[in-house]
């Protein structure tokens, strides 16, 4: 666990209150309190600037004597050595320059007024945001991102967004950056989110014209410049030329010397403007032609055309009669080649006026769905013939085929059917075997009689009197099947068949063929690219096989037989990419692939291996976070530009990147910017920032791969980090500190910074130490408690509110078993299962259910079965023995967990969690490690320390999606609905996860779609998902049946079963 932030309260609050707050008369007493205000920078929003002024003014009627000013809320006595006095005044005014941090967020000042009797005004206050963010997302489109224009005047669109808010934009056609002064700047309602369509006029002349456009927000930050391009022509008078006529659809057509650029086309006879919101924008073309294929009947249509300068066409129109698509499906016929193999030519063809624009072929004469994905797309022809393979999957000697043939509209032809009758067939018409003995079937038809046949491996014709001719019983139509066994060798073995009839005629020869090979594939399978750990079950397998003719499946299992065979299509050259769910728990885990050719070969065993561990520890520190593995490694995420995270980049990283070099950690410790572990050996790696020695290397420099620690001592056995500093505790029970110094905070007895392991002075006997942002903490075996280092708070908890650069005792503790520092507080777990905390408590997070501070230890309320315990910036949290979780303190993130963003003086539950064993607490996030092996995170997601491929905050404990053991898919639901009068669907979907839904794939395919395909759309994580009015527009047409297929993902990576619905779209498709 490790905590940083600032040393005092910042004084974020949940709202500004820029305004002035007016003290009242207090008459209780019989005389009259001052009245005052405060504004802070005549009254702005926000500053980009740590300078401020402040506005003081009071009144009173025997006359105001001091002010007091302060960032703290507490209202001070008339004794507080922090009035300020002035001349005796009924009507007081000053301005007073202060200062805040560069921390991006709200702070607040107060101020109180006091008269001459001792008597107090009423707390007046004021805020201001310090923001030094410019506006981004920034963009200007011209004219809609038309790329000519022959007028001066355009329209510009205009957006950008702002944590603040933008205020104002500037456009121009110079490049140069505007003052924040400049004439230019046109003033907006302040929007966190800004767009607007402006009016701007182009410079004189014709050519490329490029117009550039900044933003400013509330603080007067100014964005980097967004720019567009327009060509401006001469003018133009000349309309575009057109028509409209139905035919196979809506054909729209239309011409113009410079290029037509859009339509627009309705059910009103009305002409648009040029910019009216109807138009449809195309690619500008001086020859334009569209076919529209759904719209409706018995009505008119009418058109109009416009060309890159404005022009606007005629009106075109055209009557829409009984059939608003064309409904004439194809006709077409099929034929193919009989032959001995299982593979045949077949002749296609088919015509239709619109065009023929697919065919469908099938061994089942059920009608095939026009959606469905079997269909093999063609160009559209309105003559189409094709020869085609196609390969029987088994035969019964004579076998039909069906084709049917669908056009552009979806009108699908009438069934047409082909018989393959097979003369001769090896093993059923297999193409391979890898056995000598194999089955001849052999069939002839003859009007007078078959009486007699041939076999033979030879291919020349038998004359009648050879000996080889087998007698049958004369009969119209012959089959029989025998046995036979080829000579040895492998390759091709064809066999020849003859047929004679009672008149004495021989057949012509048939034949067929089967090639005879016994070498099996050879193969591999390889695990997450050779990875050698995983903390996913849901790993790749990386297959490959070779096999001279061809491997047609594979099996893959974690057992050493194989189960189950999965057909590919036949490879010489075989390689696959396949999802593998590993079997429970943490160790090795060995996956078995096998190999299989056509002649039914199997290949020999082949194997990976690949370690399954589950994180066993994380740890938050500033803005980041790391894990550690049973194996020793080290994985980091969120914030990485002080190379806290570890290997060897100053990139944020929202999923986990491996420390480089770090194979046997035991421990971590993470602080503001830097990581640190401890290793089995008892010595110590860190990295990231070291500007004030938290290398420990004798440098300030910034390490971005773990660096050894200089000198630790002897072994280390515990490690924790503050903001700046770290402290190990050795085997002997000393303690070692190095880093930032400036309060006495590494406790030997000076105020240097030390980048290099310092004995704690007169320390023994320590089993655990816990650092804050300025202070130290040590526990004792005997269960007291020492601290070091800034004491302004009481963080060192005896009583006192002074500094220490060497240790000092708790008070009143003697039973402790854990210690958690926060920035500026620290808390303790007594034998009991109590809690005790002491040090700041402005945010509350004493959780003694006041705002106050404490210089010696108090009981968090309602704590009383505490597990494991962590200090935040400004919060606190403790893991009950039941595996639930209370927070309390600070909650402007949401690192409180409990749904909401409300700051809480006593501990309150975390949303739905009930199986944490370790808590661990950053700046303002925090993370759970639960018994189930996952880890789920909460609060403050800037730099995506919560391990989300996103940067928003989460009020409720989320899943880190790459740290989950899970092996339960989504179950879900899907239903399709019609609009009433377009040719479109609309789906609504439902899902539920143990873990949390995280995607879905909606398509009008049944075809289970791969982990990389297209149709996924990701969505936040949530245990109960519903979405509605998901268009799928288009996939329905008049007088159809359309399907919508649904599938679910949740964090693990597991993928649900195939949810699917129809809807059948009549004359209203309601």
């Amino acid at each position: 666990m490790s905590s940083c932030g600032s040393e005092t309260d910042s004084g974020l609050q949940d709202g500004l209150n820029n305004g002035h707050i007016t003290t009242d008369i207090n008459e209780a007493d019989g005389f009259t309190t001052p009245q005052g205000s405060l504004m802070i920078n005549d009254g702005e929003v926000a500053t980009n600037k740590i300078d401020v002024i402040l506005t003081l003014s009071g009144s009173d009627a025997v006359g105001v004597t001091g002010y007091y000013v302060s960032s703290q809320s507490a209202n001070p006595t008339i004794s507080d050595s922090n009035w300020n006095s002035v001349t005796s005044t009924t009507l007081f005014s000053k301005q007073v320059s202060d200062n805040i941090s560069t921390v991006e967020q709200s702070y607040s000042f107060y101020a109180w007024y006091s008269d001459g009797s001792g008597n107090i005004s009423a707390q007046s206050s004021s805020s201001i945001i310090y923001d030094v963010t410019a506006p981004t997302s920034t963009s200007v489109s011209i004219n809609s991102g038309t790329s000519t224009t022959s007028s001066t005047g355009v329209s510009l669109t205009l957006s950008a967004t702002d944590n603040v808010g933008v205020t104002g934009y500037y456009t121009s056609e110079s490049s140069s950056t505007p003052s924040l002064d400049a004439s230019g700047w046109k003033n907006v309602t302040s929007s966190t989110a800004y767009s607007g369509n402006v009016s701007f006029s182009l410079s004189s002349g014709e050519g490329d014209k490029t117009v550039y456009a900044w933003f400013r927000d509330v603080a007067g930050n100014i964005s980097t410049s967004s720019s567009d391009n327009i060509t401006k022509t001469g003018v133009d008078t000349s309309a575009p030329s057109g028509s409209i006529t139905k035919s196979c659809g809506m054909i729209l057509t239309a011409t113009d010397n410079i290029g037509v650029t859009g339509y627009y086309l309705s059910q009103y006879s009305t002409t648009p403007s040029a910019t009216s919101s109807g138009w449809t924008n195309v690619t500008s073309t001086t020859s334009f032609r569209k076919t529209i294929s759904s719209y409706y009947s018995y009505t008119y249509y009418y058109v109009w055309y416009k060309d890159a300068a404005g022009n606007i066409s005629s009106r075109y129109s055209t009557y829409v009669g009984s059939s608003s698509s064309d409904s004439t499906a194809p006709s077409g016929s099929i034929s193919l080649s009989d032959s001995g193999s299982s593979t045949v030519t077949v002749s296609l063809s088919a015509t239709d006026s619109c065009g023929v624009t697919g065919y469908y072929l099938s061994t089942s004469s059920s009608n095939p769905s026009t959606s469905s994905s079997s269909w093999t797309a063609i160009t559209s022809t309105t003559s189409y013939t094709a020869s085609v393979s196609y390969t029987f999957s088994s035969f019964s000697g004579s076998d039909i085929l069906y084709v049917w043939f669908k056009d552009a509209q979806g009108n699908r032809s009438s069934r047409y059917s082909a018989t393959h009758n097979v003369s001769l067939l090896i093993n059923s018409g297999d193409s391979y075997t890898n056995s000598l003995s194999v089955t001849i079937t052999m069939s002839e038809n003859d009007s007078t009689g078959v009486t007699g046949y041939y076999f033979s491996e030879t291919s020349s014709t038998p004359p009648i009197s050879a000996s080889g001719w087998e007698i049958v019983t004369s009969t119209t139509s012959f089959s029989k099947s025998i046995s036979h066994t080829f000579g040895s060798g492998e390759g091709t073995k064809t066999v020849y068949v003859w047929f004679r009839n009672s008149g004495g005629t021989i057949s012509e020869r048939y034949s067929a063929s089967i090639i005879y090979e016994t070498v099996a594939p050879t193969g591999s399978v390889i695990i997450n690219s050779g990875s050698s750990s995983t903390s996913i079950h849901l790993v790749t397998l990386s297959l490959s096989s070779s096999d001279s003719y061809g491997v047609t499946s594979y099996c893959v299992s974690s057992s050493t037989s194989c189960s189950s065979w999965v057909s590919v299509t036949s490879s010489t050259s075989f390689s696959l990419s396949v999802e593998f769910t590993l079997t429970t728990g943490n160790g090795s885990k060995t996956v078995y692939a096998w190999f299989k050719d056509g002649a039914g070969n199997v290949s020999s065993r082949y194997s990976d291996s690949i370690t399954l561990a589950f994180i066993g520890e994380i740890s938050a520190g500033g803005d980041h976070t790391c894990g550690l593995y049973p194996t020793g490694t080290i994985q980091c995420w969120g914030k990485g530009s002080s190379y806290q995270l570890g290997n060897g980049s100053a990139s944020s990283a929202s999923n986990a990147v491996s420390v480089s070099g770090i194979s046997s950690a035991v421990e971590l410790a993470t602080g503001g910017n830097h990581s640190c572990a401890l290793l089995s050996d008892g010595t110590v790696k860190c990295w990231g920032s070291g500007n004030y020695g938290q290398m420990g290397d004798y440098s300030n420099s910034n390490n971005s791969t773990p660096n050894l620690i200089y000198d630790t001592g002897a072994q280390a056995i515990q490690i924790n980090s503050g903001t700046n500093h770290i402290c190990v505790v050795n085997q002997i029970g000393t303690v070692l500190c190095w880093g930032y110094n400036a309060y006495g905070q590494i406790g030997n007895n000076n105020t240097t910074n030390q980048s290099y392991p310092q004995e704690v002075s007169g320390l023994i006997g320590v089993s655990q130490v816990a650092l804050g942002s300025l202070h130290s903490c040590a526990l004792l075996s005997s269960g007291g408690v020492e601290c070091w280092g800034f004491g302004g708070n009481g963080q060192l908890g005896n009583g006192s509110t002074s500094n220490s650069n060497t240790p000092v005792s708790v008070s009143g503790i003697s039973t402790a078993t854990k210690i958690s520092s926060g920035s500026s507080h620290t808390c303790a777990r007594l034998s009991n299962g109590v809690m005790k905390c002491w040090g700041y408590g402005g945010n509350g997070q004493l959780g003694d259910d006041s705002l106050v501070d404490r210089s010696t230890p108090v009981s968090v309320s309602g704590i009383s079965t505490a597990a494991d315990i962590g200090g935040g910036d400004q919060h606190t949290c403790a893991v009950l023995s039941s595996g639930s979780v209370k927070c309390w303190g600070g909650n402007s993130y949401g690192q409180l967990g409990d749904s909401s963003n409300t700051s809480r003086k006593t501990a309150t539950s975390v949303t739905s969690l009930s199986n944490a064993s370790k808590i661990t607490l950053g700046e303002s996030h925090t993370c759970s490690l639960n018994t189930d092996n996952s880890s789920k995170c909460w609060g403050r997601n800037n730099s995506k320390q919560l391990g989300t491929d996103n940067t928003t905050d989460s009020n409720f404990p989320i899943v880190t999606s790459f740290l989950i053991n899970d092996y339960t898919a989504p179950t879900g639901s899907v239903t399709i609905s019609k609009s009433r009068y377009y040719y479109s669907a609309y789906v609504s979907l439902s899902a539920t996860d143990n873990v949390g839904v995280t995607a879905y794939c909606v398509k009008t395919s049944s075809l289970t779609p791969s982990s990389s395909d297209s149709c996924w759309t990701s969505v936040t994580s949530t245990t109960n998902f519903s979405q509605s009015s998901i268009s799928i527009s288009s996939y329905t047409s008049r007088y159809k049946t359309s399907y919508a297929y649904a599938w679910f993902r949740d964090g693990a990576g597991n993928v649900s079963s195939q949810y699917s619905d129809s809807t059948y779209c009549s004359y209203y498709c309601n």
